[in-house]
Order: C-alpha cells, then structure tokens, then sequence
C-alpha cells in the first residue's frame, strides 16, 4: 500500500494507512486507543475545517483504527507511522 491507493474496508478490518473518507454505508470505526472514546465512531466523507480536533474528525480514517461496522472506501494519504503533513497539522 502506498499514498494515493483506494483502500475498500468494511467490519473487522484494521485500517492499514491514515486515509480520508471517500464513500461509506453505516460505517463505524473504533479509534479507542488514539482518542480515548469508548464508542464507535461514525464516519462519512465530507470537508472539515483545518483546526478540527482528531476527536472529531468524521472524515478520515487513522492506521490501525478497527472497523466495527459497515463499509467504505478511503484514499490512503499516509502508511508510515509519521503523520501525513496534511493530516498533521489539523491533529490538536
């Protein structure tokens, strides 16, 4: 996988790269370890501004997030473990 792949999730994946939502059905994703939240998650595509806190960004996915439900397709922006810059600096 590199930045600029199509990657189709759905219930039970891991999700293998920091990735912006293009498409999604019911999907909801578990970001427990990065954000602390207990419950799943919904996300869906859309355009958030610049200074949205991690927490409640409902347009991107994050690497190793679970999917709990649903389906989607995402645009993988960053596979490493260092941030996407344009990921990076909306992370507060």
């Amino acid at each position: 996988m590199v930045p600029g792949d199509v990657v189709l999730l759905g219930a039970g994946n891991l999700i293998p790269a920091d990735g912006l939502v293009m498409a999604a059905q019911d999907f909801l994703v578990s970001e427990a370890s990065m954000t602390g939240e207990s419950f799943p998650v919904e996300k869906r595509p859309g355009v958030l501004a610049p200074d949205t806190p991690i927490s409640r960004r409902t347009n991107t996915v994050f690497l190793g997030a679970s999917v709990r439900s649903g389906t989607a397709r995402a645009l993988a922006v960053k596979t490493g473990l260092e941030p996407s810059p344009a990921l990076s600096r909306r992370r507060s």
